[in-house]
């Protein structure tokens, strides 16, 4: 009979923490998907050009995904931004304290030694040794029922001749079971504060994102202002060329009709 009550308090408390156990791994897929060294791309990036190619033209070529990757890198403000979501997720996982389970287990040993005082105890010099297990297992469940288990085992042995059971073993097991009916009620009053810390948790999330999001369409529109003003520099230089070309064209059509007309001016 007492193995049955042990084995069924075993898998009564393995029932009771398992689903707990399953909530601590979607902390650390969230902090991951906070890392940008191990999501972004794995695309080969371009070749870094020559130290000695850069010296003879003077420029460095660099494309927008390299100025987006320099800019996440060297902002002060995303480094330490980086680290609120993480705090904030750090945070929501201490109001999960309250729904955790809670075990305890304590051990006691006693021994006395008692001059016997008549041939009832069954020895000139009593010695009983007492050794006491207690196991106690706690938890709040989600909807507000508070659960409770103790089971005790006390065994005792003495050295008496008249003892017909020697050692002896005393077991007992307690269950109670606790549910609000009025005040804190449900299981919105237990989860409140986990229901907080997770809004707060995506919030700052969000708020992260839209931090990083900004910042690259601001890179990208500086990217391609740059371009376009380098572009727009080569053709507008370019019409200045046409333009000196054709000056030129002018100048040499005019002196060449200037000297077509000096030996006919001459010659008059």
């Amino acid at each position: 009979m007492t193995m049955r009550k042990t084995t069924l308090f075993v898998c009564l408390i393995i029932c009771l923490a398992a689903p707990l156990s399953a909530q601590t791994k979607w902390t650390e897929e969230f902090l991951a998907r906070l890392n940008p060294a191990e999501h972004r791309s794995t695309e080969a990036a371009p070749p870094t050009p020559a130290v000695g190619g850069v010296f003879q033209t003077g420029t460095i070529p660099i494309g927008i995904q390299e100025v987006i990757n320099m800019m996440l890198d060297n902002n002060l403000d995303i480094r330490s931004n980086r680290f609120t979501p993480r705090s904030t997720a750090l945070q929501t996982l201490v109001f999960y304290r309250a729904l955790q389970p809670s075990i305890r287990f304590s051990s006691t040993i006693s021994s006395d030694t008692q001059a016997s005082t008549s041939q009832v105890n069954g020895a000139d010099v009593l010695r009983t040794v007492r050794h006491q297990f207690a196991l106690n297992f706690s938890q709040q469940l989600k909807w507000g029922t508070s659960v409770t288990i103790d089971a005790s085992t006390n065994r005792s042995s003495n050295n008496s001749a008249n003892s017909t059971f020697n050692p002896s073993f005393t077991s007992a097991i307690r269950y109670a079971v606790g549910q609000h009916l009025l005040k804190d009620r449900g299981r919105l009053i237990t989860t409140r504060q986990i229901i907080v810390g997770q809004n707060n948790e995506k919030l700052s999330e969000i708020q992260f994102e839209t931090q990083i999001t900004n910042l690259i369409v601001t890179a990208q529109k500086t990217y391609w202002d740059l371009v376009f003003a380098a572009e727009d520099f080569k053709v507008k230089t370019r019409s200045l060329e046409l333009a000196q070309e054709g000056v030129n064209d002018v100048m040499l059509t005019v002196w060449r009709n200037v000297a077509a007309s000096v030996p006919k001016i001459m010659s008059r």
